[in-house]
């Protein structure tokens, strides 16, 4: 059985809701999943803590995490990102997660699932491969909006995020409204 690494920092819960759905897929598909929740005290939700810390970000990424990695990626196959984006950046928690672990790009695939008010992912996913140095196998992102909804649109997309990590092809975004057959019937 295949090892999956999942690492998420959720500060409203949707990204904790779409790591929930990425666990019950990988499961379906035969590969045990460990998740590792980014802990952080020193924001909290609302309007003026989000400024404060776009503020904080601006001067310094720095973050003190509540505890250090438990996990070490590189024991891993696949290894899975999650966080929202805060002013075109992954959140400062997950940032430094990713900053304080080793990489073996050579043996594990990354992907990465983003939660954002609009936009500012692209740029989120960019961050992580940086960081990584190598790119992300597989890319997902959900707007607030269409999480509020739990509608078939998002258990299809994690269900595409899943199967195109599996598959190791180096997918540049998944849009369910745009899933494209690749030929021969396999379907991205």
């Amino acid at each position: 059985m295949a090892l999956a690494l999942i690492v998420y920092y959720s500060l409203t819960t949707n990204t904790k809701f779409v790591s929930d759905l990425i666990v019950e897929e990988l499961n379906k598909n035969n590969i045990q999943a460990t998740v590792e929740v980014v802990s952080y005290s020193g924001v909290k939700p609302g309007f003026f803590s989000t400024i404060n810390q776009g503020f904080k970000m601006l001067g310094s990424n720095s973050q003190k995490l509540d505890s250090p990695p438990q996990n070490d990626p590189r024991k891993f196959k696949y290894v899975l990102f999650g966080g929202p984006v805060w002013w075109y950046k992954i959140a400062p928690p997950l940032n430094e997660w990713l900053k304080t672990v080793e990489y073996d790009p050579e043996s594990t695939n990354f992907a990465a699932f983003i939660t954002c008010g609009s936009s500012g992912y692209e740029k989120g996913f960019k961050q992580i491969e940086d960081i990584t140095k190598k790119p992300l196998t597989s890319k997902l992102h959900f707007v607030a909006k269409e999480l509020s909804k739990n509608t078939e649109d998002v258990h299809k997309k994690v269900e595409e995020f899943v199967k195109a990590l599996i598959a190791q092809r180096n997918v540049a975004h998944i849009d369910v409204k745009e899933v494209k057959t690749l030929g021969k019937g396999n379907e991205l």
